[in-house]
């Protein structure tokens, strides 16, 4: 029938009743059913029971919530009324500020109409009367307010009179041009008497007349020509000195004077520049003043090389090192280790001045740019020039002299070894250690990485080549010198002997062994003053990092030298050994397993062991005065 669904599970349960062949199963199938059914009427009853309540709390509902809701719906009426009434407020006030903002507008551009014309008229009027007085700061104030009037307002401010408004514009480009050309011929003739107040008075000028480039390029030619004449003159003075072969030429104190000037008229200079023209063309003229380095200075190193020789000099140490390296021992008969040496501090002393310089100047430029970076292309402009590239050549000659003049010096003081009987070592291990120290801290004066780097580099070959070849040819003739003395202190059962001849002997060929291991503790203490002392004038990381991996090389050589001081030892306690193998053969002789008896024998009496600690005592024992860590038995 229409409208009634009927439960597939009833299907599939009258599907199963059909199947039903026993009693017992139809019976209790009916028994459950007629339970069901009784549990469907009790549900049936119950429902039934509550229509009642159900229908009466519904009426009840309905009578409560229409009065609700007709509550509800006047005061949603109420609010939309309110609320429209308020968007008809909002737009009203809203077209009001929007006609006020049109007409403050208005007025806005009426008011700055008026200021453009007043300015204009007054600056028209102004202009006309300082330059009839000759007050040019009036004039170019008056000029700089119009144009920064016109930067402000543009030029779309007209007076009602077109005519008037042609003829202020007419009258006002003709006395700012008449102004610019008073101006600079004020500034040409106070540069041509070097009146520096007046010209420092008209190129302010230059600022408000919107003239900053070539202001500031008329100050810089200025004062350049200020310290070209001054560093002309003390050329002059270098060119006439070295005419002279008996006077002694100072070219630091010319180029150190030129440093000065330039310095000084930066620091000088410098609120002028900044405060009129801003830090970029303060940076403009520190650079225009490093061009006038680039030639002054240039000049002086250059005329220091060629008066010095240093080409011709270079050229006898590059012929001399091919000799030695064909020749080896070949004297040296032309070049005067002394006259290298001035030389060295010569050329310390202008670079060391030159770096300084140069790091004032940066600082300079980094401070008026601050805290914006300095353009490297800036940087790069300064460090391009030709003083630049003079002093690199000057530092080339420094290395290469340098280098001469240590491997020289080493070489030396290893031909002059001599022990003075006062010290462990012998004077070649103190001279080498003075001279390369002396050498590496003049190249770390130069502030100069490259020439460090090369010398450091330089430092470490002598050190692992010709003081470590020195040391390795010498030990073993030293250390069969040292065992001969040692015999001869010894006495009968290895006791030492008292023959203070022998015991000096002894001292003196100790020395030689001494010597790698003294060199090796040096090497050690060099490495870590020579990296302390670069960290402070080297800062940064990178230049920090190349100096430490030529400093690594150090610690190697350091192993070298010790591994030639063991070579030594394991050679002089080979050589001791018969000494000791009386007592050693005793000892093999020794039983180990004890009885009582034998060992309370060994409490009292005296065993191999102090038998093997007094024979080792008295072979050590003329040797603690010529070790540098006294040998103990213990």
């Amino acid at each position: 029938m229409p409208g009634i669904e009927f439960d597939e599970s009833l299907v599939a349960d009258i599907s199963a009743v059909e199947k039903l062949t026993s009693l017992s199963d139809i019976s209790r199938l009916l028994h459950d059913t007629l339970a069901k059914e009784r549990g469907l009427e009790a549900e049936l009853d119950q429902l039934l029971h509550r229509r009642g309540e159900l229908e009466k709390g519904l009426l009840d509902l309905h009578a409560g919530s229409r009065e609700t809701l007709e509550v509800v719906k006047a005061e949603a009426e109420s609010l939309a009324n309110s609320v429209k009434q308020t968007s008809n407020l909002s737009e009203r006030v809203s077209r009001k500020v929007r006609e006020l903002d049109t007409a403050q507008s208005r007025i806005n551009g009426t008011l700055e109409s008026i200021d453009y014309i007043v300015n204009r008229t007054n600056a028209v009027d102004g202009v006309q009367q300082a330059l009839q007085t000759e007050d040019y700061e009036a004039a170019a104030q008056y000029v700089n307010t119009l144009l920064q009037s016109e930067d402000k307002y543009g030029n779309v401010h007209q007076d009602s009179s077109i005519k008037q408004s042609e003829q202020q514009s007419r009258i006002l480009a003709e006395a700012q041009q008449e102004l610019k050309k008073v101006v600079q011929a004020q500034l040409q003739e106070a540069v041509h008497k070097q009146e520096h107040d007046t010209v420092v008075r008209f190129v302010r000028l230059y600022s408000p007349l919107r003239m900053k480039d070539e202001g500031v390029q008329a100050f810089t030619e200025y004062v350049r020509n200020l310290i070209a004449e001054r560093a002309r003159e003390e050329y002059s003075a270098l060119v006439e000195s070295t005419g002279h072969s008996d006077n002694d030429t100072d070219f630091i104190s010319a180029l150190t004077g030129l440093f000065k000037d330039i310095a000084t008229a930066v620091e000088e200079n410098h609120d002028l520049l900044f405060t009129n023209f801003g830090a970029t063309f303060l940076v403009e003229f520190t650079l225009g003043l490093q061009a006038e380095c680039d030639v002054q200075g240039s000049r002086i190193v250059q005329r220091y090389i060629d008066h010095k020789k240093l080409q011709r000099l270079m050229k006898d140490i590059s012929g001399f090192t091919a000799s030695q390296r064909m020749e080896p021992g070949q004297p040296v008969t032309n070049i005067d280790p002394k006259q290298v040496a001035g030389h060295l501090e010569e050329m310390l002393s202008l670079a060391k001045s030159s770096e300084q310089y140069k790091q004032y100047m940066m600082s300079s430029m980094q401070d008026a740019m601050a805290p914006a970076p300095l353009d490297p292309d800036l940087e790069k402009r300064f460090h391009s020039g030709q003083f630049s590239a003079t002093i690199r050549e000057l530092i080339a000659y420094y290395i290469a002299m340098e280098e001469f003049f240590m491997e020289q010096s080493v070489d030396k003081a290893i031909s002059i070894d001599e022990w003075t009987g006062e010290t462990l070592s012998s004077s070649m291990v103190d001279d080498v250690f003075y001279i390369l120290r002396m050498c590496s801290y003049r190249a770390l004066d130069t502030a100069n990485l490259q020439a460090l780097t090369a010398v450091l580099g330089q430092l470490n070959t002598l050190l692992a080549s010709n003081l470590a070849q020195a040391l390795d040819q010498r030990w073993k003739a030293g250390c069969n010198k040292l065992l001969k003395s040692l015999g001869a202190a010894l006495g009968e059962a290895g006791l030492p002997s008292s023959v203070p001849s022998t015991t000096s002997h002894s001292a003196q060929h100790a020395a030689v062994l001494n010597n790698s291991d003294m060199a090796s503790m040096y090497v050690q203490k060099l490495r870590s003053e020579l990296e302390s002392s670069s960290g402070q004038m080297f800062p940064s990381a990178s230049q920090h990092q190349r100096i430490k991996s030529v400093l690594t090389d150090l610690s190697k050589t350091a192993s070298d030298l010790r591994h030639i001081t063991s070579k030594a030892l394991d050679h002089v306690a080979n050589g001791l050994m018969p000494q000791l193998r009386p007592i050693l053969d005793e000892v093999a002789q020794v039983q180990y397993e004890l009885s009582d008896v034998e060992y309370a024998a060994n409490e009292v009496e005296d065993t191999w062991v102090q038998s093997l600690l007094g024979r080792l005592g008295g072979i050590s024992t003329p040797c603690n005065p010529f070790s540098p860590q006294p040998i103990t038995s213990s």
